[in-house]
């Protein structure tokens, strides 16, 4: 009875973590899961739960290396390469509160004093979450909001903590003021029992636009995609998006 007992119980934790798997296999996020603390991973899990709330971002160029390298970049994006020593690996998004996060790594190559993150590490995720909660975020009409739709000049971090090399912590940015193209962001980098590590609040102009010429890669635009929990550019095709998504 005991063996039995035994039996069942494993089964059914074997049965909770294959039902945990498929849920972060619906926006993605198995693998890189896999790489997070237990207590961002419950986060996750908790904004996954809330889709309606909470969308992944998919931004093609961060998602589809081949798609990026046809259309222009040159090499990997500095934050969101997979060989990035300040990595994010991806976001999530709320409209309603405006508030984009999501972690970030802090690997060997962000490495300053022994064993800790350069500051100038720490700031370049700030420097991220601002530029992107304002492409997602910012109210602007003419031209709609959309990818690189905007321009940071402005960063105050505010660096509180250090960060040891191989950290993960949580980064949060959130518009909290716009006038007409000015957008406001505030942003921090927190521990697992809420402890600030950095904190920044920064400028960002809507609309702002650092390339000359009306192709369609400037022409993109956000599409929620309540069904499946993302938010992602209009350059996906739907074929793109369900091998991405397999489970979506």
């Amino acid at each position: 009875a005991a063996a039995a007992a035994a039996a069942a119980g494993l089964a059914a934790l074997l049965s909770v973590r294959r039902r945990l798997r498929l849920r972060l296999c619906r926006l993605g996020l198995a693998s890189e899961s896999s790489l997070l603390p237990a207590w961002l991973r419950s986060l996750v899990l908790e904004w996954e739960s809330r889709k309606l709330e909470h969308f992944r971002v998919l931004l093609r160029e961060w998602e589809d290396l081949s798609w990026r390298a046809s259309s222009g970049w040159l090499g990997e994006d500095l934050i969101h390469g997979g060989k990035s020593a300040v990595h994010i690996p991806f976001y999530f998004f709320s409209p309603r509160e405006k508030l984009l996060r999501g972690p970030v790594r802090f690997g060997s190559g962000a490495e300053s004093h022994r064993g800790l993150c350069h500051g100038g590490a720490m700031t370049s995720a700030m420097d991220d979450v601002l530029g992107h909660v304002c492409f997602l975020a910012a109210e602007t009409s003419d031209p709609p909001v959309g990818p690189w739709r905007g321009a940071t000049v402005q960063v105050n971090c505010k660096l509180s903590k250090p960060v040891h090399i191989g950290q993960t912590l949580l980064l949060e940015g959130r518009v909290v003021k716009q006038e007409r193209s000015k957008v406001s962001v505030e942003a921090r980098l927190v521990g697992e029992s809420g402890e600030v590590y950095a904190a920044m609040d920064g400028l960002s102009i809507a609309g702002a636009k650092l390339h000359t010429g009306t192709s369609e890669l400037e022409r993109r635009t956000w599409v929620f995609d309540s069904a499946r929990g993302v938010v992602h550019d209009s350059s996906w095709d739907d074929n793109s998006l369900r091998t991405l998504l397999p489970y979506g």
